[in-house]
């Protein structure tokens, strides 16, 4: 008995008017497994596509020490106008501790305002993107007459 593979191969080696002279319950029966073998192939282009984006990404314990090391750096970046506040106002000994705490308020709302911006960037792309393919696929040159 041959497999199945082997035998979906031959027939996708078969020229269409072969398939077209095949009885009709047969010829249905080979369009129908060529049409799931091809989804069966598309959706392992894609588990394999996004297993390869999944590789990319840190893990969850990567993100969290990122983001720390990333507010730490923008605490002590934005700590300087703080503390010299806090030394202006005669508070010497607090103004290492006032600084860097300014500097994390600093760095929490510039940070959340940074996200907020990328991600309205990152939706307004995917919106265009979304309606660049809705437009060519429902264009009048694509649709062959047909509405």
């Amino acid at each position: 008995m041959i497999d199945r593979r082997t035998r979906l191969a031959w027939w996708r080696k078969l020229s269409p008017e072969i398939i077209l002279a095949l009885p009709d319950d047969y010829r249905a029966h080979v369009f129908a497994a060529l049409a799931q073998e091809a989804r069966r192939q598309f959706a392992q282009s894609r588990i394999e596509e996004l297993e390869a984006l999944s590789l990319k990404r840190l893990t969850r314990d990567q993100r969290i020490c990122l983001k720390l090391l990333v507010f730490a750096l923008g605490a002590f970046t934005f700590s300087l106008a703080p503390r010299l506040l806090a030394q202006q106002a005669g508070g010497d000994e607090f103004a290492f501790s006032i600084g860097l705490l300014g500097g994390g308020v600093a760095c929490y709302f510039t940070q959340a305002a940074a996200a907020e911006v990328l991600t309205d960037l990152k939706l307004r792309q995917n919106t265009n993107q979304f309606r660049s393919i809705l437009f060519s696929r429902l264009s009048p040159e694509n649709s062959n007459g047909e509405a």
